[in-house]
C-alpha cells in the first residue's frame, strides 16, 4: 500500500513538473512587448506602424490563424501604394484607427498548414530573408494573454536572420485591439455582425472618440493618411444572377 501511495505521489509530482515545463514554453504577452527581430532589439517603431502593417496575423488559442490586410488612403480617398512592410506616416496616433473590419475580412488558416500556406504564397509574404529588395514588417496578434497556437512558434522558426544586415524581417507581438476582439467574437460564433449596434469605447485615434460619430469623422480627416481594412474576398463571391 505504501509503495502504491508513493508511486502516485511521484507520478503526480512528475506530471506537475511536466505541465509547468510545457506552460513555460508558451509566449506570454506583457505590457512591455514591443518591436523585436528574433530577440534582437531593433530601432524604435516607425511612425504610423503603432498598430498595423500591411498584413496582420492573429493567432487564436485553437489551431486557427486569422489574416487580414489594410490599405493606406490619402485625403482624396486614393490608395497610397507602399511595399510590404515599408514605413507609413499616418501621424503619431496613440490609439488605433477604426478599420471597418468585418468577420468576412479575416481569412482563416489551420495551424497545421500555416507554414505551407506562407511558403506557397511567398509573393505576398516574402518572409524568406534571401529576398533582398526591402525589409518586411509584421504584426503578430493574440486575443489571449498566452499564445498556445503552434503556428506562432513555427512562424518564428521560419523567419531566419539574414546575412544581409540591410534586409530583415521585423515583427511586433501585441494583444488584440478592441475592434479585432469584437470581430473575432463574431467570426467564431458566425453571428450577424453589425458594428453600429456595438457600444464601442472611446479608445480610438485620440482616446476620446467613438467610431460612427461626427467627432470621429472630423478627427480622422485631420490625418494626412488613413488606415482602413482591405477587402480580400467579397461575401458570397460565387453568386450568379438568376437564370431566366
Amino acid at each position: 500500500m505504501r509503495i502504491l501511495i508513493l508511486s502516485i505521489i511521484i507520478f503526480t509530482i512528475g506530471l506537475s513538473c511536466k505541465q509547468r515545463k510545457n506552460s513555460n514554453e508558451f509566449y506570454v504577452l506583457s505590457y512591455h512587448d514591443s518591436l523585436s527581430r528574433n530577440g534582437i532589439p531593433p530601432p524604435p517603431t516607425p511612425p504610423g506602424l503603432k498598430y498595423y502593417s500591411n498584413i496582420v496575423m492573429i493567432f487564436d488559442t485553437s489551431n486557427n490563424i486569422y489574416l487580414y490586410q489594410v490599405d493606406i488612403y490619402g485625403k482624396n480617398g486614393e490608395i497610397i501604394e507602399k511595399g510590404l512592410g515599408q514605413t507609413w506616416c499616418c501621424g503619431d496616433e496613440e490609439y488605433p484607427f477604426f478599420l471597418d473590419l468585418t468577420p468576412n475580412d479575416l481569412i482563416t488558416i489551420n495551424a497545421n498548414y500555416f507554414i505551407d500556406f506562407i511558403k506557397d504564397n511567398d509573393c505576398f509574404f516574402r518572409l524568406d530573408t534571401n529576398y533582398k529588395s526591402t525589409n518586411r514588417f509584421l504584426y503578430l496578434v493574440s486575443d489571449f494573454d498566452t499564445i498556445k497556437n503552434k503556428g506562432f512558434y513555427e512562424l518564428l522558426d521560419y523567419i531566419k536572420t539574414s546575412k544581409n544586415e540591410k534586409n530583415r524581417v521585423y515583427y511586433i507581438i501585441r494583444g488584440s485591439t478592441e475592434e479585432e476582439r469584437q470581430v473575432l467574437k463574431y467570426k467564431r460564433s458566425v453571428d450577424y455582425y453589425d458594428p453600429k449596434s456595438i457600444n464601442w469605447s472611446e479608445n480610438f485615434l485620440d482616446g476620446k472618440t467613438k467610431p460612427f460619430t461626427l467627432k470621429y469623422d472630423s478627427l480622422e480627416k485631420r490625418f494626412e493618411m488613413i488606415i482602413k481594412k482591405r477587402v480580400s474576398f467579397k461575401e458570397n463571391a460565387l453568386r450568379l444572377a438568376p437564370i431566366k
